[in-house]
């Protein structure tokens, strides 16, 4: 344990580079900056964990013609990828980390063109989902398991508040609220910053989705954990070696896509659910 805590530390980006994603805070919200964090530590491994190999922009643009060649990744993920690690780069240039003309010459690298990877745009990119199908979904985890108690709770998560899948995974119990809607219903929301947001507004949240989390958390509990973070990740297979840790955005992915198929629904992605609105699981 000792031994990969210690490879953990050495590969991270602060070990790496001096500095990491937490340099833009003020200039996202919690969310964003996680994404950041994913993209420049996939970044820093495909430069070898190299300090002197990442901070050369040519590095940049071999890992956009990696992200390009060797995965199935559109034009607009490849393009939000590239965006992370540079806008990280220039944050650390106007704190002095980095020089300022190296950081100039990371903005020049270019992005990919839409047209050029056209065909991995998907006809079904956006699926509008039937409130009976969104149901389906968030009730398919089997929850005599503890973990289908986690990935009902997420579930019915996402379908009630239409919040993005990386609000969602990072979302602490403090932002859980009382709320009362336009018409004076009283219930719950959560309290979040999205995109472009310069403080928390409300989101809905169902008062079955609401149940289900303090059914979740209380099983934690009882499982010896206990955490800020409402949706934690699983270290191990199955129920095995819960963590502290927030759920990341590609393993919420996958347990979305998995319950989909596992009843009958196929090109199913967590932003489906805030497309739909969520109608299925809100009370009236």
């Amino acid at each position: 344990t000792t031994t990969a805590i210690t490879v953990i530390s050495a590969h991270s980006s602060t070990a790496i580079l001096g500095f990491d994603e937490s340099i833009l805070a003020g200039q996202l919200a919690p969310s964003s900056m996680r994404m950041y964090a994913q993209d420049l530590a996939a970044y820093l491994q495909f430069a070898g964990y190299s300090a002197e190999v990442a901070l050369r922009p040519s590095t940049l643009a071999r890992w956009r013609a990696e992200l390009v060649n060797n995965t199935t990744q559109s034009a607009n993920t490849i393009n939000r990828r590239l965006s992370g690690v540079k806008s990280t780069f220039k944050w650390a240039a106007e704190q002095g980390r980095i020089p300022a003309q190296l950081a100039e010459e990371f903005t020049q690298v270019r992005g990919v063109k839409a047209k050029a990877l056209k065909d991995r745009q998907p006809e079904d990119n956006r699926t509008w989902m039937e409130p009976a199908e969104i149901r389906k979904i968030a009730s398919a985890p089997d929850c005599t398991r503890l973990s289908g108690k986690m990935h009902r709770a997420l579930l019915f998560t996402l379908a009630s508040s239409a919040c993005r899948i990386s609000e969602v995974c990072g979302l602490t119990q403090s932002q859980i609220a009382p709320g009362v809607d336009d018409k004076g219903c009283s219930g719950w929301c959560l309290m979040v910053m999205g995109k472009n947001e310069t403080k928390p507004a409300p989101r809905p949240l169902s008062h079955e989705a609401y149940g289900y989390i303090q059914e979740w958390l209380a099983a934690r509990a009882a499982a010896g954990v206990t955490a800020e973070y409402v949706f934690t990740a699983f270290a191990g297979r199955g129920d095995s070696r819960l963590s502290v840790e927030p759920l990341s955005t590609a393993g919420a992915w996958q347990m979305v896509q998995r319950y989909a198929a596992q009843v009958g629904l196929v090109n199913i992605k967590p932003h489906d659910f805030r497309r739909s609105a969520g109608t299925a699981v809100h009370e009236k």
